[in-house]
């Protein structure tokens, strides 16, 4: 069936649509076929998406993407398309992934352990504790790393009722960076509870369900009852440690909160904050 519905689709419009795809990612991270020949590509391409016609990938993808995502710029379609591959592969990786039935209540509580691993070091160690312990309240949690033209660091959406989707795409590398993105994408699950996709990037409009994402994540991170501390801290690696232990987070969290108050500036401090690579991440189960 996908033969002939690739053999309907005229070779312009074909080669029109694959341009606005990161084609060579997809291809070396095995989400389609390695073969570069036109008609092999466009066949794995639409299976892939499970669409028909780049006709039907348009209404299903480029629309929910422009409309929450990224404005409008001279490369809007390659962004959209490297976004929808992402979250497409996401979604894949995510129905795979065997998960209890979605429960507010028992993720809200899942959060309280789940911080406690912002003070391990180590993906290898900390990502598939956090799959595992998401996965008893409902939540497919998938780390992917996005192509090139996606800015997404996160996103999240419900497949089912009982089921949620959380992407995460690690994309600065650093402890402050990732945390506050699960949390983020952690409080649009409990806060917004939707089928609609929330993706989070560094181009996304002021929107009040992100204003309260942040809220929710900073407070889960650092409790209200110690923000003023925090933001009476002396600008000190050993002050900010001490704080951070007592307050049971990474120091690099405590850092990226104080940057993100304006209370410290972006290039103070940045030696407290743990630095990750893909090799440490893509050596995890979470991944697979």
């Amino acid at each position: 069936a996908l033969a002939s519905s690739a053999k309907a689709i005229g070779a312009d419009e074909a080669s029109t649509w694959l341009r606005t795809l990161p084609l060579k990612q997809m291809r070396d991270d095995g989400w389609i076929s390695t073969e570069k020949d036109h008609s092999t590509t466009l066949q794995s391409v639409l299976a892939f998406f499970n669409v028909s016609t780049p006709q039907e990938w348009e209404a299903r993808y480029t629309d929910f993407a422009n409309s929450f995502a990224f404005r409008t710029s001279p490369s809007f379609e390659s962004k959209a398309g490297a976004l929808a591959a992402w979250l497409r592969r996401a979604e894949l990786r995510a129905r795979a992934q065997q998960t209890r039935p979605w429960s507010e209540k028992n993720f809200r509580a899942a959060l309280v352990e789940i911080r406690r691993l912002t003070r391990s070091k180590s993906p290898e160690k900390f990502l598939p504790k956090l799959q595992a312990i998401c996965a008893t309240a409902g939540v497919a949690t998938v780390v992917l790393k996005s192509p090139a033209g996606c800015r997404a660091s996160g996103a999240s959406r419900f497949l089912s009722a009982d089921k949620a989707m959380m992407i995460l795409s690690f994309r600065y590398l650093s402890d402050d960076h990732f945390w506050f993105t699960f949390f983020h994408e952690a409080a649009h699950l409990i806060l917004h509870q939707t089928r609609k996709p929330f993706v989070d990037t560094d181009d996304i409009e002021s929107d009040p369900r992100e204003d309260e994402a942040n809220s929710f994540a900073a407070g889960v991170l650092i409790p209200e009852n110690r923000q003023e501390e925090m933001g009476n801290l002396p600008a000190r690696a050993d002050n900010i440690i001490r704080f951070a232990v007592s307050a049971g987070v990474s120091p690099g969290v405590v850092v990226g909160q104080l940057q993100h108050r304006k209370m410290l500036g972006l290039q103070q401090m940045n030696g407290l904050k743990r630095r990750y690579t893909w090799d440490q991440i893509t050596e995890t189960t979470i991944t697979q």
